[in-house]
């Protein structure tokens, strides 16, 4: 039953970390490469050296998210976010000063770890808090942040760096993470619903934590694989779910990384910048209805939309020559993109217990970091290597293809396993 009326404080939790990852979202990844071209030509250095400032970036986190989702689950979860916001800023700072490219790693190692303390594993933690009939939704309304993030900064800082410079656009970028950042955590953030004396999705639970195995079995949770790490963490599921978390990685980052330059090359910069407006504005949409398939008919289903979109965002870019073929590229990567950032969490919490999913879900997000690492690596050594990103984008079509194989079996797998383990404890 329902404890108040008027909005669930849930809805609340969800502005905010759609806020945070605004500002925190973008500087890693969306809008990192827009800066690329002036930095290579300032510190006169190639752009593989500049790409693999990117590569630290995001490869920080395939060491410390197991790490930081038990920080962050550990009970000092706003003092550990704005560690990482700290982090963040004087990473941001340092690329605003550096002189040097051995600068430029030591300043990615800072942005990298704020990077993984303050964007995706937090949100994700908050909303699994508030949230579980409607986590998808409120999952992709939070994650709408990457999108309008995307859209905001690949803007404001290519109209900042023509303007000032690259180093003051950097700068600039800091100052409003810590800004906004602070008055986020500051007057929203709620990291628990007992925090607002209220419960999961504002319902107040059926059955208490001392209600019999009888009652529970009924729940949801009795479904979903539970017990100790160590009795599954060898099993089939949990092996699929972490190479559909790296494939993710490695598609999504793979057009992240290298649509920039891409298309800064077929159609010129001004292009270039639109396109990214347009896959990150229409991500803002794409992540609403991946999140409501996902709660309507299953995550089995969402899986199956984003991977096919995803895999249908690189077929369009074998002919993104055509103007007309990019901008439905920049559509279809839109719409499909979520699979990272809404689906991951989804999926994780569809087949482990709340118990777990604090740890199951640090080393999903650490393979999907491992994938980001080297998504934009690949597509560029294979374009390299072949002389065109055609092969890149054909082997990423395969690659996303292969996530809803991994996803679906490892699903399948572990709702097997939930119900041998029901079944055992009901004996």
């Amino acid at each position: 039953m329902k404890e108040k009326k008027g909005m669930f404080y849930g809805w609340w939790i969800v502005i905010g970390a759609a806020l945070l990852l605004a500002v925190a979202g973008p500087a890693a990844v969306a809008v990192a490469n827009i800066y690329q071209p002036f930095v290579t030509e300032a510190l006169n250095i190639s752009s593989s050296a500049f790409a693999l400032s990117n590569t630290i970036v995001l490869g920080i986190g395939v060491f410390l998210a197991p790490i930081v989702t038990n920080l962050l689950s550990g009970g000092r979860f706003k003092l550990w976010y704005m560690v990482g916001i700290v982090l963040y800023a004087l990473g941001l700072f340092g690329y605003s000063r550096m002189t040097s490219v051995v600068q430029l790693y030591l300043f990615s190692i800072l942005t990298g770890t704020g990077f993984i303390f303050s964007a995706v594993i937090p949100v994700s933690m908050l909303v699994n808090n508030w949230f579980d009939k409607k986590k998808g939704l409120a999952l992709s309304l939070a994650f709408s942040g990457l999108g309008i993030g995307g859209v905001i900064f690949s803007n404001l800082i290519t109209y900042l760096i023509e303007s000032f410079g690259w180093r003051q656009a950097y700068l600039t970028y800091a100052i409003i993470l810590v800004v906004v950042s602070s008055l986020v955590v500051t007057f929203i953030i709620k990291v628990h619903p007992s925090e607002k004396n209220t419960y999961v999705d504002g319902v107040k639970p059926m059955y208490s934590e001392h209600d019999n195995l009888a009652n529970k079995a009924v729940s949801d949770e009795a479904y979903k694989v539970s017990g100790p790490f160590s009795s599954f963490v060898r099993d089939p599921f949990f092996i699929l779910l972490l190479v559909g978390g790296l494939f993710v990685g490695l598609s999504g980052n793979g057009g992240l990384g290298q649509f920039p330059p891409f298309m800064t090359g077929l159609h010129g910069a001004a292009r270039s910048a639109l396109i990214v407006s347009i896959y990150s504005g229409v991500g803002i949409v794409g992540k609403l209805i991946l999140g409501t398939i996902s709660d309507k008919y299953g995550v089995r289903i969402g899986t199956i939309f984003g991977a096919t979109l995803s895999a249908l965002t690189y077929v369009m870019a074998l002919f993104a020559d055509n103007w007309s073929m990019a901008i439905i590229m920049a559509i279809f990567f839109g719409l499909g993109n979520g699979i990272g950032t809404v689906s991951a969490p989804l999926v994780t919490s569809d087949m482990v217990s709340s118990e777990n999913y604090a740890t199951v879900y640090g080393y999903t997000s650490s393979a999907l970091q491992l994938g980001m690492t080297f998504g934009s690596l690949f597509a560029a050594s294979v374009a390299n290597a072949t002389g065109s990103y055609n092969w890149s984008w054909i082997l990423l079509a395969i690659i996303s293809g292969l996530i809803a194989v991994c996803w679906l079996a490892a699903d399948i797998r572990a709702k097997k396993l939930a119900a041998k383990q029901l079944a055992e404890k009901s004996i």
